[in-house]
């Protein structure tokens, strides 16, 4: 209702003046006309002139004395004019309180909006992503004179002015009724200090289903500040009406370019990496570090055979690799770390080897880090192996060039918008979810031989079709964990999400949780029911051939009628990979005692 009531505004304030130069029209021509053909008490007729500035007087309802013969042109312009004194000071008066229009609107119509809490450098990019979603979005925004401003009510979105770390700011852009708030742009503390308002605002309400949670996606990447958050009520608690889900870029963008060099890699694994730049306060160069570690280490479910071999070139090499250490010593079991001090920058191709399975640009500059990405495939990796290339935004500047078909600059280099989940519709209001989509699908792209499958293409540029599939697929997990259907399967399950869980001992004898043989019998069957369900929902039906055309399979039977042993085996093998997935992206899986 709020979009629709805050369309008609922007129309009537934008066209409006289109409208009022009909009503002065009309009403002058009626009125004119009128006043030529009224016949009056003196017993004269009114000149041209006269008839004309009468007629432009209804405008400003100054009639004086109106013969009553019934005309029913002068009866019209009449109303005429006084509609448009009626509009022309609605006008007046909306543009001298703008603000307060905007926040009755909000007062009385919002509700399940998206709140942006704050726009930053540019959050007007990420408002017009979600208004064109179909999304109802509420800016707050302490700067009147921001650039975004326009930009964001341009796109359909209602404006409020006030800190958005003011409890009275986020109460009239009516938190309590909105679906999300988004504290993603400007200084992380300040970020911090408006999901810690938001949580003050709501903690004291349990969610129902009158009032469902309300999710706050707090930005933030510096580490010492993520243990804190993470580990507070605020996140732990999952019983609040609010929720809160972080989005760190960099984990993201790390995440990305392992799992994608790994997935496009000629050689199948990675074994031995060159990380050139360790990026803003170590923060990325890090992040790379540690899911490459991880990732070696949840493969091989704890016991990685030969370990995994990081080169690191950055003037701060060393005394990073001393503190990084001492936070994670599980590092020292999985991989060999070999710091070469040195500016990322100016590292030239003589003496570094040329059997490195992939290649991590992390240097801040995106200028300096494409320079370097290019001397890597013109000097070193001359093999084709994959180089990722830290940028701002894959799709644009130096993103856009990397990404270009035929660059001239060699293949398999690839650009990583650092930026990217910002602008982005899904992974800005769902992180989490979006995280567990992103690994299932970059899971996948790692069993596939071949690019041929139109399903086998990088998230970024994924089809939203596959998109969507994935993010069904990560729903379904919490449901098949917490399920039981008193027989097979008794047991229900939650996952936790714990980044370090495993990252603090030195020694695993089993990382992966592993069902039953009873609950994996159980879970098969059940994720059959919802696949058949889906399928059977989406037209599709019974035949004794697949048949994409006429929607026939011949799988959409009961999995206890299924005769194909392969399609069991498959529907067993997808709840076997799901501990392997949830441990990629960093959750682990735990009895639900709260619910036995």
């Amino acid at each position: 209702m709020l979009d629709f009531v805050y369309r008609l505004g922007r129309i009537f304030m934008a066209k409006g003046w289109v409208a009022g130069l009909l009503l002065i029209a009309l009403t002058i021509g009626f009125g004119t006309q009128g006043f030529l053909a009224t016949k009056w008490e003196s017993g004269g007729e009114l000149t041209l002139s006269d008839a004309l500035y009468k007629a432009a007087s209804l405008l400003a309802i100054q009639t004086g004395s109106l013969p009553t013969s019934g005309n029913w042109q002068l009866e019209l312009a009449r109303w005429l004019g006084m509609l448009f004194f009626a509009s022309a000071l609605l006008t007046f008066a909306i543009r001298l309180s703008r603000e307060s229009a905007h926040r009755l609107l909000v007062n009385w119509f919002a509700k399940n909006h998206i709140i942006v809490a704050g726009l930053g450098q540019n959050g007007g990019k990420l408002v017009e992503a979600l208004r064109q979603r179909g999304w109802t979005v509420v800016v707050v925004e302490a700067v009147r004179s921001h650039p975004s401003v326009e930009q964001c009510r341009r796109a359909g979105a209602v404006v409020l002015f006030g800190e958005p770390s003011d409890v009275s700011t986020l109460l009239a852009a009516k938190l309590p009724r909105a679906t999300a708030i988004l504290a993603l742009f400007g200084d992380e503390r300040e970020c911090v200090r408006i999901a810690t308002t938001a949580y003050s605002v709501l903690h004291s309400e349990k969610a129902t289903p009158k009032k469902p949670p309300v999710r706050c996606v707090l930005r933030l990447t510096e580490p010492g500040l993520l243990a804190v958050i993470r580990s507070h009520k605020i996140k732990t608690d999952p019983t609040d009406r609010i929720q809160l889900e972080i989005l760190n870029s960099h984990e993201i963008a790390a995440t990305t370019m392992v799992r994608e060099a790994r997935a496009i890699s000629h050689r199948g694994s990675l074994g031995k990496l060159i990380v050139l730049g360790l990026g803003t306060h170590h923060r990325l160069g890090e992040m790379v570090v540690l899911r490459a570690a991880k990732d070696h280490l949840v493969l091989s479910d704890g016991k990685p055979g030969k370990k995994l071999v990081i080169d690191v070139f950055d003037k701060q090499a060393g005394e990073w690799l001393e503190t990084v250490r001492s936070r994670y010593p599980f590092l020292d079991n999985v991989c060999t770390i070999q710091p070469h001090p040195c500016w990322a920058r100016k590292v030239g191709g003589t003496g570094i080897d040329h059997d490195y399975d992939a290649a991590f640009v992390c240097i801040p500059d995106e200028g300096h880090a494409t320079a370097q990405a290019v001397m890597l495939r013109r000097e070193v990796l001359t093999d084709g192996q994959p180089i990722m290339v830290r940028v701002t935004n894959s799709r644009s500047g130096y993103g856009g060039l990397i990404a270009t078909p035929s660059s001239g600059w060699g293949e398999n280099l690839h650009a990583v918008g650092l930026e990217d989940p910002l602008y982005d519709p899904d992974a800005a209001t769902r992180p989490e979810l979006e995280l567990r989509a992103q690994t299932i699908h970059q899971e996948y792209r790692s069993r596939q031989k071949t690019n041929s499958e139109p399903a086998n293409k990088p998230w970024v540029v994924l089809d939203e079709t596959f998109r969507e599939a994935n993010r069904k697929l990560a729903e379904r997990y919490a449901g098949h964990l917490a399920s039981t259907d008193g027989n097979g399967k008794t047991t229900r399950y939650r996952w936790e999400f714990h980044p370090d869980g495993f990252t603090r001992v030195t020694t695993i004898d089993s990382l992966l949780f592993r069902f039953n043989e009873d609950e994996l019998e159980a879970l098969a069957a059940r994720e059959h029911f919802l696949w058949k369900e889906e399928r059977e929902q989406a037209g599709w039906r019974y035949g004794p051939v697949k048949d994409a055309e006429k929607k026939t399979n011949p799988l959409l039977v009961d999995y206890t009628k299924l005769t194909d042993e392969d399609a069991r085996e498959h529907n067993r093998e997808f709840v076997r990979r799901i501990p392997l997935i949830l441990a990629l992206a960093d959750y682990t899986i735990v009895i639900d005692r709260a619910n036995q």
